[in-house]
Order: structure tokens, then C-alpha cells, then sequence
């Protein structure tokens, strides 16, 4: 009956320790498993902080781009208006200084009943019609103030 008991406690020992083995091996297992899903996760974290931060500098970028683009257009605008209007400004000097010239040779060449006709051309081309321009608003203006009144 020892020996029975002896075998018995043999072959106890051995699936208890074969089970023990077993369960020791799944824990590393499992462990081992914990450790890389937490690896994985810090891995996916650090990945997606990388990804934010690289996106806002994308946008800083994309910002600082946008201004610097905006101000060179802008100093490109202002000195194409000023070399237009530096232009500008000499033909308008060239051409009065043509128009002086012909207005001076038409001045000598011309009698006093041509002058009196330009007079009298100005008079009739531009202050009558002036003259009637603020009478008319000046009436306006009268028959707005009437209507407020009433």
C-alpha cells in the first residue's frame, strides 16, 4: 500500500507540477502579452501627439506663409501704384507743358473778337450751367426743409 500511495503521490506530483508549470508559463504569457498592449498604447499615444503637434506646426507654417505672402503683395501693390502714379504724374506734366505750348501760339495768334468769343464759349459752357446746378439744389434743398416742416 506505500508503494500505491508512492505512485500515486508520484503521479499527483507530477500533474500538480505540470499544472503549475502550465499556470506559471500563461502568467509570463499573459504578462508578457499586458506589456506590449501597453507598449502598443504609449506607441499609438506618442504617434499621435507626434501628428498633433506636427500638424500645428503645418498650420503655424501655413499661417506664417499666408501673412508673409499678404505683406509682399501688399509692399508689390503700393509700389506699383506709386511708380503708376510717379507715371502718371510726368505725362500729365509733359502733356500741360504741350498744352501751354499751343495755348500760348493760339493766345498770340488770335484777335480780340476770338478772345471775346472764348470768354462768352466758357461763360455759356460752364458757369450758366453751374449757376443753374446750384439753383437747382438750392431749391431742392428748400422743398426738403418745406417737407420736414409739414
Amino acid at each position: 500500500e506505500e508503494f500505491i500511495d508512492s505512485v500515486l503521490q508520484t503521479y499527483e506530483g507530477e500533474a500538480i507540477s505540470d499544472v503549475v508549470d502550465f499556470l506559471s508559463k500563461e502568467l509570463i504569457r499573459l504578462q508578457e502579452e499586458r506589456r506590449i498592449e501597453a507598449f502598443a498604447i504609449l506607441a499609438e499615444r506618442n504617434r499621435r501627439l507626434r501628428e498633433a503637434e506636427e500638424s500645428g506646426l503645418r498650420q503655424l507654417l501655413k499661417m506664417t506663409q499666408n501673412t508673409v505672402d499678404t505683406y509682399l503683395e501688399d509692399i508689390i501693390l503700393d509700389s506699383m501704384n506709386e511708380c503708376a502714379s510717379e507715371q502718371a504724374r510726368i505725362e500729365i506734366q509733359e502733356k500741360a507743358v504741350k498744352i501751354n505750348e499751343i495755348a500760348n501760339e493760339i493766345e498770340q495768334r488770335r484777335t480780340q473778337f476770338e478772345s471775346e468769343g472764348i470768354v462768352a464759349e466758357l461763360v455759356h459752357g460752364f458757369l450758366i450751367p453751374e449757376i443753374a446746378k446750384q439753383e437747382s439744389r438750392a431749391k431742392g434743398s428748400f422743398l426738403d426743409f418745406q417737407l420736414i416742416l409739414y
